[in-house]
């Protein structure tokens, strides 16, 4: 990777930490690698935090920089003169192995916060490491129960054959069920037992398409008196130190001495193959200082049956 690929690099993880920082901001904006208009000519801002207050707008310029040692006042300088240019309201330096005494003193005067951004949280013993747990949830089984009354049963036509793919008030069963998954919004239990669960587009009254004349594809609907839906999951559990995390982000506030951790899906999946299997009963009764992630896996399983009944 070269010194460029290895700097963008740097920027964009800078740019993500930034964002979830944020992120609960409607007012902020953050975004990567902006040109700006300076007295001599256009200055490179690596990431420009814009805060919009009314009609009075903000900017915050943050400077990356991936050094193989720490920067010398000669760097603050530099940035303070872009500042300056650019008529920044702030400036805010990010380093990866830290500033010399000389450069952090330098900033403070003019009002540049620093930090230090690297993937280890400092820990003096390895026995104190934060342990990380995390509980992989993987659908296994559905099972969907499906009952017509006599009456509605009476009328259906032709064949009346019900069968996969079921389509109740015109959603695809099974695909919805799946969509709302990988979208988070189906509602379920940590449980591996088979358990209730509803599809929020589907709503009663119910009606489910049948074949009059499967040959054909001649279809009609007919009403339910009832439609229960049931998963079951597997649940996996893993345990993995803090420092073993891979795309760990420790923001460290060189001023203040304060640290910010930021973990995201793409960390924890990432760590999911040095994690350490272990048990639910490990996870229930272990005491020391943990942190604990929920992750889903996908949703690939076959309807284990369809049960229609005339009631």
């Amino acid at each position: 990777m070269s010194k460029v690929q290895k700097g963008t690099k740097f920027e964009k993880t800078v740019e993500k930490v930034i964002n979830y920082i944020y992120s609960k901001y409607e007012t902020v904006s953050v975004k990567h690698n902006v040109l700006i208009d300076g007295p001599d000519g256009d200055r490179q801002i690596d990431v420009l935090i814009t805060v919009t207050i009314e009609d009075l707008i903000f900017e915050i310029a943050v400077e990356c920089k991936d050094y193989t040692g720490r920067l010398s006042i000669g760097k603050i300088d530099e940035f303070v003169s872009k500042l300056e240019d650019i008529k920044a309201a702030k400036g805010i330096m990010i380093s990866t192995n830290g500033f010399s005494t000389g450069s952090i003193k330098k900033a403070k005067r003019n009002g540049i916060i620093l930090y230090s951004l690297t993937d280890k949280f400092p820990l003096d013993d390895k026995e104190l490491d934060i342990q990380i747990i995390i509980e992989e949830v993987i659908p296994m089984e559905t099972e969907f129960n499906i009952s017509v009354s006599r009456e509605a049963g009476l009328t259906m036509k032709g064949e009346t054959i019900i069968r996969d793919p079921i389509i109740i008030n015109g959603y695809h069963l099974y695909d919805t069920l799946k969509d709302n998954w990988k979208n988070q919004t189906l509602n379920f239990k940590l449980t591996t037992a088979f358990q209730d669960i509803n599809v929020a587009q589907i709503k009663a009254p119910y009606k489910i398409r049948y074949y009059i004349n499967k040959k054909n594809n001649i279809t009609d609907e007919v009403e339910l008196l009832n439609l229960s839906m049931k998963l079951k999951l597997k649940i996996n559990y893993y345990t993995i130190g803090l420092n073993e995390l891979i795309g760990l982000n420790v923001l460290e506030n060189i001023h203040e001495s304060k640290f910010q951790m930021f973990i995201d899906t793409d960390t924890i999946l990432g760590s999911l193959p040095n994690a350490k299997p272990t048990s639910k009963t490990y996870v229930d009764n272990f005491t020391g200082v943990k942190a604990v992630f929920l992750i889903k896996g996908d949703f690939n399983i076959t309807p284990v049956g369809e049960f229609y009944s005339v009631k």
